[in-house]
């Protein structure tokens, strides 16, 4: 394909394209239609009489030259035909733009653009109200905003454009208060002004009354509070699921230590009465000195009896506390405990400088609850604690339960009475355990489906509802704070203070 062929196919796509645009939109577009269906015609009917010849594809190549150069002269014909739809098709995205304080200066830049380039034509562009009624809608935003608007003095230049501003404005002063429009196109000094409804008091009472800045930011908030409520449903459902499963779990746990009684008291009692004159359960416990840093408190150092934490006797924890909750009759918070020990700090003050995350360090989410807080449990934002055991392995604390004695035989007795006794309770207590969970279940058939479900999933979905909710709220926040002169309704202002409550 030669280029000049090229470049005559290339515009005439384009402006086939430019034609279904103005189908579409229902903008004129006949004349160039059968304009460049004319070119088209012509075009091909020369090329195809061009002779095979040694000369044929010079030819031809001259053939779509000149009609390119037709082409080029039809686009630079509709050019203005082609500012004033695209100056409509903005227009119209100002009716469905999501437009805010930042990206608000972007859209006045564009108008001026539009008006400029549009300036000798707009007088028979058929679709002048439609522009003009969104320019108007630019106007307001500014005056709301900014109580100025760079928009209409520029318009103000120009008598044909206050002409057609005015008249838009003037459909929209039907839907304001008719005595309030009274006063001001009465009031004095006001009679004889040629565009009264584009002047500073009309216009602020539009304002005041309904702009689309503030449809558009009413609309996002009412788009976050539905996801508010949902992320609340969502961990209200969660919390249902977790307190259901641990009660099945509960009962599970009570029907089978109820048989493992049973059948340890029936089956062991001799072992019982042999293990009587020697040590029947040993434990080991350990010397541990624990360090604890906070940023609030500071180093902390105390020492504890307690369980090996590991092989080694030695253990440095990060322990990240969310703030506390309400939670039914008391309060709960989520914790992650970070295990760092294999980084080895002298201060421990070093450990809260760790990237945790870039690190690949992985954490364990736990629960705690409590009936009442302290003081100082009433922090709002993520405390981190580093928490350090050293243990003396070389000095274990051994501890037993029985310890052997001469009145074993007496002991052995009396296992084997109290076993036999006990295992016919403890088997009876055993299928009224199982009763109960049948029953429990039988009466709660969804739970079924959720015994199945990890507590810990549940518990880190629980966790991550908690995180959406909190997102939003802090979104909430950031909007009233942003957006409170367009919020005015009571229902919004309650709002604000109740969010701004919660993160106290």
């Amino acid at each position: 394909m030669t280029g000049s062929k090229r470049l005559f196919n290339d515009t005439v796509l384009e402006l086939k394209a430019r034609i279904e645009s103005y189908k579409e939109n229902g903008f004129e577009y006949s004349s160039l239609e059968n304009s460049l269906n004319n070119i088209i015609k012509r075009c091909e009917s020369d090329v195809t009489v061009v002779k095979n010849g040694p000369f044929m594809a010079e030819e031809q190549s001259k053939n779509y030259s000149k009609y390119y150069k037709e082409l080029l002269d039809l686009v630079y014909s509709n050019q203005k035909e082609f500012d004033n739809f695209m100056f409509l098709m903005f227009a119209k995205y100002i009716k469905s733009a999501s437009i805010t304080i930042e990206n608000l200066d972007e859209f006045i830049n564009s108008a001026i653009n539009y008006l400029q380039k549009c300036k000798d034509n707009m007088s028979t562009n058929t679709n002048v109200d439609i522009i003009f009624d969104s320019l108007l809608d630019l106007v307001l935003m500014e005056i709301t905003i900014k109580n100025n608007s760079s928009l209409l003095d520029y318009i103000k230049c120009f008598s044909e454009y206050c002409y057609f501003l005015n008249r838009v404005a003037s459909k929209r002063a039907y839907n304001l208060n008719e005595k309030a429009v009274k006063a001001i196109l009465n009031r004095e000094g006001s009679v004889g002004e040629l565009f009264p409804y584009i002047e500073e008091d009309m216009l602020k009472l539009m304002v005041s009354k309904n702009t689309p800045l503030r449809d558009s930011i009413i609309k996002q908030v009412e788009a976050l509070h539905e996801k508010l409520e949902e992320n609340e449903n969502r961990k209200e459902n969660i919390t249902y699921h977790i307190e259901e499963i641990r009660r099945v779990k509960e009962l599970k746990k009570d029907a089978i230590k109820s048989l493992a009684i049973s059948l340890g008291l029936i089956v062991v009692p001799i072992s019982i009465a042999a293990l009587l004159y020697k040590p029947m359960l040993k434990t080991e416990n350990y010397n541990t000195v624990v360090e604890e840093y906070s940023i609030n408190d500071g180093l902390n150092t105390h020492d504890e009896v307690m369980s090996l934490v590991n092989e080694t006797g030695e253990e440095t924890l990060i322990l990240e506390y969310e703030p506390w909750e309400k939670y039914r009759d008391g309060f709960t918070r989520d914790y992650r405990e970070y295990d760092v020990s294999h980084i080895d700090y002298d201060d421990l003050a070093q450990y809260l400088l760790l990237d945790l995350q870039r690190l690949g360090i992985n954490y364990t989410e736990n629960r705690e609850y409590k009936d009442a807080l302290a003081p100082e449990d009433l922090y709002t934002d993520n405390e981190y604690v580093v928490t350090s055991y050293k243990q003396y392995l070389d000095n274990p604390i051994i501890t037993y339960n029985v310890d052997g004695s001469s009145n074993g035989i007496i002991y052995v007795f009396l296992a084997i009475m109290l076993s036999v006794g006990g295992g016919m309770f403890s088997t009876a207590s055993f299928a009224k355990g199982i009763m109960y969970l049948k029953e429990y279940l039988d009466a709660n058939k969804n739970l079924k489906e959720n015994l199945g479900v990890d507590l810990k999933e549940l518990l880190n979905k629980y966790a991550e509802a908690n995180r959406d909710i909190k997102k939003i709220q802090k979104e909430l926040v950031m909007f009233y704070d942003k957006y409170k002169f367009l919020l005015e309704k009571k229902k919004y202002r309650e709002d604000y203070q109740e969010l701004t409550r919660e993160r106290l």
